[in-house]
């Protein structure tokens, strides 16, 4: 198991401050390159009610989506964060100590090297990169290319390295492109009871984003969800969705 204890990382890089859950959870995020929202919100809305133990975010960035999580469920078991990008664990430590944020703790690593052993955290919540490594038109930003890309590792490897860490009922929540979302369900080994609930941009249109979940070691059947419609067809969000992006509800399971 990583050692608990967070590392000094040195801030460096020009930020801003941000908030997300209708300005519950602050966020310091680079002036320049992505700005968590809406993924990260629902991402975290989806983690499995009032779950303990530990809970790993991988590839956590600034540390969105293990603040938004800890807003919805309170401090209910500890929280690590690994993110590849110094400059970027550097910000999630700092906004582990702005929101107030006890038992979490930021490491950095490469997801493809990644200093957890097998069985060894209660659940990986995650936002995987959307592009394999080198494909399609790379933005010129670093800490873009990083998030959307990646660097090594595709998605295959990436579920498959969080399956592999979870203990035995070990739970996994994802948010995934519904593009993707056959490929993913193709590399989730030893999992069941997976849930999928698909966010639609609107009423009769594909989804565009997939949350995923699942459990280690059990053989429950694949469920589909009905979903979340996330935008009237006046382009404001619905009634649901605005309520889930103001940290005012929830979609745990």
């Amino acid at each position: 198991m990583v050692e608990r204890q967070n590392s000094s990382f040195k801030k460096e890089i020009p930020y801003k401050k941000v908030t997300l859950c209708g300005g519950k959870v602050p966020l310091l995020q680079p002036l320049k390159g992505y700005v968590p929202g809406l993924d990260a919100v629902m991402l975290a809305a989806f983690f499995p009610k009032l779950a303990q133990g530990t809970a790993l975010d991988l590839g956590c960035g600034s540390g969105a989506v293990m603040l938004c999580r800890k807003w919805f469920q309170g401090n209910t078991g500890s929280l690590l964060g690994m993110e590849y990008q110094m400059e970027m664990a550097a910000l999630a430590q700092e906004n582990i100590k702005l929101n107030q944020t006890q038992q979490a703790y930021i490491f950095c690593a490469d997801v493809g090297q990644l200093p957890l052993q097998g069985h060894s955290v209660d659940h990986v919540m995650t936002n995987p990169p959307y592009f394999k490594a080198g494909s399609g038109s790379a933005s010129p930003d670093l800490q873009k290319r990083v998030s959307f890309h990646g660097e090594k590792v595709g998605l295959p490897e990436w579920l498959q390295i969080s399956c592999h860490i979870l203990k035995p009922q070990g739970t996994l929540t994802c948010i995934l492109k519904g593009d993707q979302l056959q490929e993913a369900l193709a590399n989730l080994p030893h999992m069941g009871g997976i849930q999928i609930f698909p966010l639609y941009p609107r009423a009769g249109e594909p989804a565009k984003r997939v949350l995923l979940s699942a459990k280690k070691g059990v053989r429950s059947p694949l469920i589909h969800l009905s979903g979340l419609v996330l935008h009237a067809r006046d382009g404001e969000y619905t009634p649901q969705a605005k309520k889930i992006l103001l940290g005012q509800e929830n979609l745990s399971h």
